[in-house]
Order: structure tokens, then sequence, then C-alpha cells
């Protein structure tokens, strides 16, 4: 890739969603290099090969290239230390859902980030999904919504007639929960 004016990104994680992100920063002419790294070397190795980019060992090699901002996309245990590390050097973060698996964790690293005054972007890559959109549109548009009640949903729907359904369930947008709309939206 040729040398541009714009941004240098670290990726971490080049999985399915990581790669993919990767592989979009690329194509965006406000970006002059990406840099990726993964606990699995030879995946990176791989990733960075396709897109003609250049990998490194591990994600503090990414900041020691000195990059502009990182992209977390590894492994959910992951998400946490390497907001802590992206605040830890002063780094904007756009990371994956979830941020961590429990609210302890969560408030530390919320209040690392807050204390270093970087910029976090919590990722729902479900709202580019083919059958949220769908569903997004039927919502829209006022028709019956079909619900897949899965663990995800039928959190979200918790204490409404909806719950004790273990089938889908067809609902006029009026009964669904404000923040199943939310997600849809």
């Amino acid at each position: 890739m040729g040398q541009r004016n714009g941004l240098q990104l670290g990726v971490v994680g080049v999985g399915r969603i990581g790669a993919f992100h990767a592989r979009t920063l690329v194509g965006l002419a406000d970006v002059a290099s990406v840099t990726i790294a993964d606990a699995d070397r030879s995946r990176a190795d791989q990733v960075a090969a396709e897109l003609g980019v250049r990998s490194v060992d591990t994600p503090e090699a990414l900041v020691d290239q000195g990059v502009d901002a990182l992209v977390i996309a590894c492994a959910t245990p992951g998400h946490a230390p390497l907001l802590r590390l992206a605040a830890s050097a002063g780094l904007p973060a756009f990371c994956e859902k979830p941020v961590a698996l429990d609210l302890p964790t969560l408030d530390a690293v919320l209040d690392d980030t807050a204390r270093a005054g970087i910029l976090v972007q919590v990722g729902f890559q479900r709202r580019f999904d083919a059958g949220y959109r769908a569903a997004h549109e039927a919502v829209a548009a006022g028709s019956y919504a079909l619900a897949q009640l899965t663990d995800v949903l039928r959190f979200a729907l918790a204490g409404t007639r909806a719950d004790r359904f273990r089938e889908p369930v067809a609902l006029p947008p009026s009964e669904l929960p404000a923040d199943v709309i939310a997600l849809l939206e």
C-alpha cells in the first residue's frame, strides 16, 4: 500500500470481523496505513499479505509503531486490557462489543478511559446485519415484526408478553419494548 497523508491505524484481532474492519480501513482515502496484530501470528501474516499491510507481534508493538488509533476486534477477554492499553497510550479506540464480561471490569475500563480522556466507540455490528435491517424496515413500515427469541432478545423482552414464548412470535411494533426498537433503528 502506498504512503498517503492520513491516519496510521492499528487493528488488534483479525478473525472474521477484524479482517473485515482492516479491509474496510485499507480502502479509506483518509487512512495512510493499517498495521495488524493477532494472537495467531500466522493469521496476522496471512491477512497482512492479502491486504498489503504490515503485521506485528503484539498490540504493544502497534502502539510502539506510533499508530494514531486502535481498532479492537479480538476475542472478548482481550477487550478490557486493550482499551486500558489505548488509554495508557492516549489513543482513541474502536472496540467491538462487549467491552467486558462483568460490571466491575467495565467500570474500571470506563474509569481508565475517562481519566485518559480518550474517545472510545463500541461497535454493534448487528446494525448492518441483513436480518436486523429487514426487521428494522418491517418495524419502520408499521408491519408486524417476527422475532426469533434468542437469548439476547429474550433478555430484552423480559417482563413483556413475548418473554413466555420459545418459538418465534409476531408482535405489532407498538408492543415491542423501546430497547428492542432501538436495536432495530
